[in-house]
């Protein structure tokens, strides 16, 4: 009996919340299967950053641009893949270089833009791709990071845990404050935790986070917006999300009405913000959910 990769649930859902007219988040979860099999999944996140102009623009360019690579350019390495050229480190490096010239794009079309109309825009990213073989029983993924959305790993066993560190003032090193002392003083007397530190759209300079890591269990990963988790727990979101929660064989439609579920929490108690969430869900099983 041939072995099957491990398979790929998504889910998403956003709301503008219960205030603002405008959702300025951009979501994206979508996935693919290769030429031998290898089957591919991409999430992510962008949040329009709010008090500045045009932040649903600035999310749309960026998720959009991801979208075209995962259809134009991710074929491309595929195919280096099945031909046995790239193997699973050498593939997330070029995943990597491909996504700063995406990150270095996006951001150089958001500040001509913003030069243009005479105004300023920004803009979160957190982008997960997962990659599974029929060979192997683990999910090997990549992730990259700029501002302050999440990304989440939640499992049965292990519970949540939260893999991205805000990208904000609070968390700068000794270094970077005083790298940027007199953009700190300019904000003095709020929320530092709430100040982001980078975001795409704002200044040539930028400095992507990226993670790799690998699964051999059933997990699901979560990416939210601000707004998703200001007002629920981690034990919500593990107990509605994470695989094995009552949550086994749940479908793509299932699992984006749990999304819809904790949205709707959030506004029952009272969150004003965009909520924006996407799921990739680990069938380790590698049934009929491809």
């Amino acid at each position: 009996m041939s072995k099957k990769a491990p398979a790929f649930i998504l889910g998403y859902a956003s709301s503008a919340g219960t205030r603002k007219a405008l959702n300025q988040d951009a979501l994206l979860a979508m996935s693919a299967r290769g030429l031998v099999g290898i089957k591919y999944a991409l999430i992510a996140v962008c949040d329009g950053v709010g008090g500045l102009a045009r932040g649903e623009y600035a999310s749309t360019v960026v998720c959009s641009l991801l979208a075209q690579w995962f259809t134009g350019e991710l074929p491309k390495l595929d195919r280096q893949s099945a031909s046995g050229d790239s193997a699973s480190g050498a593939f997330s490096d070029a995943v990597c270089d491909q996504w700063r010239g995406l990150i270095i794009r996006a951001n150089d079309l958001l500040l001509r833009y913003s030069a243009a109309n005479n105004m300023e825009m920004g803009t979160t990213l957190c982008a997960q791709l997962a990659r599974a073989a029929a060979d192997q029983k683990e999910v090997d993924w990549l992730a990259c990071m700029i501002g302050d959305t999440r990304l989440y790993e939640l499992k049965n066993e292990a519970g949540i845990t939260q893999l991205s560190v805000d990208q904000t003032l609070a968390n700068l090193s000794v270094a970077e404050r005083t790298e940027r002392r007199e953009a700190i003083e300019r904000i003095s007397g709020l929320d530092e935790a709430a100040v982001l530190a980078q975001c795409l759209g704002l200044t040539q300079e930028l400095k992507p986070v990226f993670l790799r890591g690998s699964c051999q269990t059933q997990a699901s990963y979560l990416i939210c917006s601000d707004g998703f988790r200001h007002l629920i727990t981690p034990t919500e979101m593990l107990t509605i999300l994470a695989p094995e929660h009552g949550n086994k064989d749940v479908t793509s439609e299932e699992l984006t009405q749990r999304i819809e579920h904790l949205i709707a929490l959030n506004m029952e108690r009272g969150e004003t913000d965009n909520i924006s969430a996407t799921v990739l869900q680990v069938d380790m099983l590698g049934d009929a959910h491809a």
